[in-house]
């Protein structure tokens, strides 16, 4: 058997929930495709969203930062109960968590410790001196982009 060409169209066999299957009937009619085509479509535009995000961020290990740096956000407002661009209490705490976590990924460790550290560091809070010491860093970093003297 020859081997397939990138441009081949193949039979795919997948399973889906029946609430999704009715929800991509439902697109495909809206969008006057077929199903088939509303499936593709939609995972070609998963893809090229992918890629564009990569691309914004400076590549995936960028994007994945990012990510991890929103779900600390929401993980921290909700804990607070209020929007980090809001309140000057869970401002500081995204502040002070995003210095710890670039900190923490420019270490060199495995993905099992920095995940452990990962899950131990969201749970307790860091110390006084920490904070100090972090918010010290911030303030240079701030003044260095901007041009001032710290």
């Amino acid at each position: 058997m020859a081997a397939r060409k990138a441009t081949d169209t193949v039979a795919l066999t997948v399973r889906v929930r029946e609430e999704l299957r009715k929800r991509l009937e439902r697109e495909s009619q809206r969008n006057d495709r077929s199903l088939n085509n509303e499936i593709t479509t939609r995972l070609e535009n998963s893809f090229a969203q992918t890629e564009r995000l990569e691309e914004i961020f400076g590549g995936a290990r960028n994007l994945a930062l990012f990510r991890s740096l929103s779900g600390t956000i929401a993980s921290i407002e909700a804990q607070t109960g209020r929007s980090w661009n809001e309140d000057s209490e869970t401002r500081e705490e995204v502040m002070l968590r995003t210095l710890a976590t670039i900190k923490f990924l420019s270490l060199k460790t495995t993905s099992k410790q920095r995940a452990l550290t990962r899950t131990l560091a969201d749970k307790l809070p860091l110390s006084e001196a920490e904070e100090i010491q972090q918010i010290a860093q911030i303030i240079k970093s701030v003044l260095l982009m901007g041009g001032g003297q710290p």
